[in-house]
């Protein structure tokens, strides 16, 4: 506005009454344009339609929200101001009117090269502390698979983002589906009808290949579903909120589930499953988190449990022709390692309150080595207490060497699950009966660790080996999930513990199959 008292220069003049009034429309717009916002881009993405258009909607209400706390400070400035005090303050013959700086906004909506690379967590939960509340709801709004994505922010701002994140997927496969489909149906209508083919899909065809996009994307669909109906156990019959700290359809796809806030609780235990992992059977690995979690809290109920499911990584797959994997290799577990590590660090990163966290970490079957192999990564510990259940090795030969006190070492072998037997690559090593795949039996003398009793639901009964029994260390009643729980929440004198495998005897025979790591 120009200047009424004909200094000649520019001002922004305050006027309390009027500047209250504004404050209380800007904020209801900008609520309702975000909201409108928020509608519409959930039809778009459940039709499969761009929704960048509406990004511009959002950026005038995330710059509205942004003027919010500037145009509070002015108003509380106005109504502290005595109207006699400095002239300097007030224009002439304006004494309703004081002097203030104008502010500059912001040009455009954020570019995703704008966020950072998510390399340390660290940096990235201070990158998000800096930004204005307007800015951080925009960023969710445009790219939430990034902001899902970056290990060291808020639980509530992952699970956001990549709720928002599955929903735009789903849409998009849904519409995808229906558009096949539909090419499909026109196909087959043009398929001369002496051509004896079943559904018209001959090897080679169109209707062949349309076929063949129905069947992934169905199968992406099917993946996306077993998350949800994982989550939907949150919030319900007592279980806390399940928060989406990650998702991703990639490849065989990723997920990371935690049942209770880790930015707050007393005690986090993290889950990372092994061979045969993938989105398509993420709930029965969901379920596997909240199990622990319900018996846990049922323990220690005065305590917060925050138990997680980790799948950030590509797990090994014994159908090479998917995955291309050697499933008695390394490979996997050397790339999953890093992820798992910088994970565990944005948990300590996006901590909200200021008292000490225990940390639990539990590998089970590749998982194990995969968190033995983060274990060794830098010079910190990866957490207070590492588990590994039905392990085939965690690459190193000794408690001592995973950068924590072997008191702090666990691990559990259910008597009749074939794995821990699997031959380890030194003859010599395995004459022992100590050894497994990927190094000395966790569960031997030989290791230095505790072993704790792992045996199955006491109603159930394995033959002497038994593909099952590799799946029984969550089993509601068992001795593994109640000793699991007793770790979780620090409960150590508690452990129901037993015998180390002795270095001189053999285990049991060692079978080798589909899903056994």
């Amino acid at each position: 506005m120009s200047d009424p008292g004909g200094r000649g220069d520019t001002f922004c003049g305050i006027n309390p009454e009027a500047l209250q009034g504004t404050i209380t429309s800007l904020k209801r717009d900008s609520s309702r344009l975000r909201t409108s916002a928020s509608r519409f881009k959930g039809r778009f993405d459940q039709l499969g339609i761009d929704a960048q258009p509406l990004t511009k909607l959002l950026h005038i209400a995330s710059w509205a929200d942004d003027q919010l706390p500037m145009l509070r400070r002015r108003h509380h400035l106005a109504l502290l101001i005595d109207k006699d005090a400095d002239p300097v303050l007030h224009y002439p013959n304006h004494p309703d009117m004081i002097m203030v700086d104008d502010t500059d906004v912001s040009a455009g909506p954020p570019k995703s090269s704008e966020l950072p690379d998510g390399a340390d967590p660290k940096l990235n939960a201070d990158w998000w502390g800096s930004l204005t509340p307007g800015l951080k709801a925009e960023l969710q709004f445009l790219y939430p698979a990034q902001i899902g994505a970056l290990d060291g922010l808020p639980a509530t701002v992952r699970d956001k983002a990549n709720r928002a994140q599955l929903f735009k997927e789903k849409g998009q496969f849904n519409a995808k589906l229906k558009r096949l489909r539909r090419d499909l149906a026109e196909t087959k209508a043009q398929i001369p009808s002496n051509v004896d083919d079943v559904g018209g899909a001959i090897g080679g065809s169109p209707a062949y290949e349309l076929q063949n996009e129905i069947d992934e994307v169905q199968s992406k669909l099917g993946s996306i579903a077993a998350v949800e109906r994982g989550l939907a156990k949150g919030d319900q019959s007592g279980f806390p909120h399940a928060y989406l700290l990650g998702f991703d359809t990639h490849k065989l796809g990723h997920a990371i589930v935690s049942f209770g806030d880790p930015d707050t609780a007393d005690d986090m235990v993290t889950y990372v499953p092994g061979l045969g992992s993938k989105l398509a059977g993420a709930e029965g690995d969901i379920n596997r988190a909240s199990a622990l979690w319900q018996d846990s809290n049922r323990r220690a109920p005065d305590k917060h449990v925050a138990s997680l499911y980790w799948l950030g990584y590509d797990a090994p797959q014994l159908a090479a022709n998917r995955h291309g994997a050697d499933v008695a290799g390394e490979g996997d577990a050397n790339a999953g390692a890093p992820l798992l590590r910088r994970f565990t660090q944005g948990l300590t990163a996006a901590r909200t309150v200021s008292s000490p966290v225990h940390t639990v970490v539990l590998g089970h079957s590749y998982g194990s080595l995969v968190t033995g192999r983060a274990a060794v990564l830098g010079k910190g510990k990866l957490a207070d207490d590492l588990v590994f259940v039905g392990s085939p090795g965690v690459g190193v030969d000794h408690a001592s060497d995973l950068h924590v006190d072997p008191s702090h070492v666990w691990a559990g072998a259910n008597v009749h699950d074939p794995v821990p037997d699997l031959p380890a690559s030194d003859v010599l090593q395995d004459l022992g009966g100590n050894a497994s795949s990927f190094g000395i039996n966790p569960a031997s003398v030989a290791f230095g660790g505790h072993v704790f009793k792992a045996d199955q639901d006491p109603s159930q009964s394995f033959s002497s080996v038994d593909l099952d029994a590799h799946s029984s260390y969550w089993d509601t009643n068992s001795d593994s999930l109640a000793n699991l729980a007793k770790i979780t929440v620090g409960d150590y004198g508690d452990v129901t513990q037993t015998r180390p495998i002795p270095s001189d005897i053999p285990t049991a025979p060692t079978l080798v199959g589909p899903g056994v790591l």
